[in-house]
Parts: structure tokens; C-alpha cells; sequence
């Protein structure tokens, strides 16, 4: 039996191994094959942080917030094409409604295609706020992204359960981003445009029959 002190590898693990001391043969294997272990195990527990750095911006930070922004950006565009698939579904089923009401001369089809037209807006406003929402939230992102230090507070800050809501009203009143919707004209104009036609053809029939 050897002679020789054991090598003893300890970790802040509820978990220790002992490492075999040299007098083994494979003693260096061992040890190195062991050391291994305890390293996969220590980074385990930490969330996989190996304290390397970039600059001063932590690597596992950095992955994450570019990760959220992909997410973050992607989830705009989709927003984007959801938004112009309803106009082309209003204007789609605008034009076929007063296609009927100019054969059939009925003015039902007339009030149809109004509703039809503020159901959509009322749709794509849905939609276009969670976009806003998302947007603002890019911007503070990218703000991030570029800063020399980024915290783990800061990463959670930026996390969608803090930033994305379904609600419209704040303690404030209406919700910035409802708000921008709103001022944004060009995003109603097609609405605006579409109501504006049917206005006038009903106005048309009017003068016709009187």
C-alpha cells in the first residue's frame, strides 16, 4: 500500500470526490479525468458562467440579450405580416360586398361593408399595439447591446413578461403604445380611404333616389 498523500479536489458541492495520489499508476489520468468532473459539475451549478469576458461584458449575458433580440425582432415581422394580410382581407372582402350591393342595389351590403371595414381597423389595432410594444422594446435592447456592462438585472428587465402586455389602460390612462398606434395616420389611412369610397357611393345612391 502506498505511502503517498491522496490529492483531494474540493468544490462548494454538497458533492466531493477524492483524486487517486500518484503512488497509482494511472494516478495523472485519474486526477486529470477527475479535475474534468468537478469543473463540469461547478459550472453545472452556476448556470454554465465561465467568468470569461468579453470586453467587460460577460459572455453568457451577451448570448442571451442576442438571443432575446432575434426573438424580439423576429416577433415584429410577424406582426408586420399579419397587419398587411387583414388590410388585404378588408379591402378583399370590401370590394366584394359592394360588388353585390352595386348588382343587387341593396343597401344592406352598403352597411355590411362599413362594419366589415371597422371590424378590421379594430383587428389590426390589436395587433399593431402588441407591435409598438415590441418595437420600444427592441430599441431598449439594442440601447443595451452597445453599453460597455450589462447585469443580470438588466437582462431581466428587458424580459417580455415585464415589457409585453395585453392591457390598455395603465395607472396613467391609455397605454404609450396604444397611443402610438393612434398617431400613427398612415397606419389608417387604407381604413380611411375604404370608408371614403363607400361614403361617397352611398351618397350617389341617395341623390339617385330622391
Amino acid at each position: 500500500m502506498s505511502n503517498h498523500p491522496r490529492a483531494v479536489v474540493r468544490t462548494n458541492s454538497p458533492q466531493r470526490e477524492g483524486i487517486a495520489g500518484a503512488g497509482n499508476a494511472a494516478g495523472p489520468a485519474v486526477a486529470q479525468a477527475a479535475v474534468g468532473r468537478v469543473a463540469r459539475e461547478v459550472r453545472r451549478q452556476t448556470g454554465g458562467s465561465k467568468c470569461m469576458k468579453e470586453g467587460s461584458v460577460p459572455l453568457n449575458y451577451r448570448d442571451t440579450l442576442l438571443r432575446m433580440f432575434d426573438v424580439t425582432n423576429r416577433k415584429i415581422d410577424n406582426l408586420d405580416t399579419i397587419s398587411v394580410r387583414i388590410k388585404t382581407w378588408c379591402i378583399t372582402l370590401w370590394g366584394i360586398l359592394i360588388a353585390q350591393y352595386i348588382a343587387k342595389g341593396d343597401k344592406t351590403f352598403m352597411v355590411l361593408a362599413v362594419l366589415e371595414i371597422a371590424a378590421m381597423w379594430l383587428i389590426d389595432i390589436h395587433y399593431k399595439f402588441f407591435h409598438e410594444q415590441f418595437l420600444v422594446l427592441s430599441w431598449r435592447m439594442e440601447a443595451l447591446i452597445l453599453k460597455e456592462e450589462v447585469t443580470a438585472n438588466e437582462i431581466a428587465a428587458v424580459n417580455f413578461k415585464n415589457n409585453i402586455t395585453g392591457r390598455v389602460f395603465t395607472n396613467s390612462g391609455l397605454h404609450p403604445s396604444l397611443k402610438a398606434c393612434f398617431k400613427k395616420y398612415w397606419f389608417h389611412l387604407a381604413y380611411l380611404l375604404l370608408l371614403l369610397v363607400t361614403s361617397v357611393l352611398f351618397v350617389r345612391e341617395l341623390v339617385k333616389t330622391t
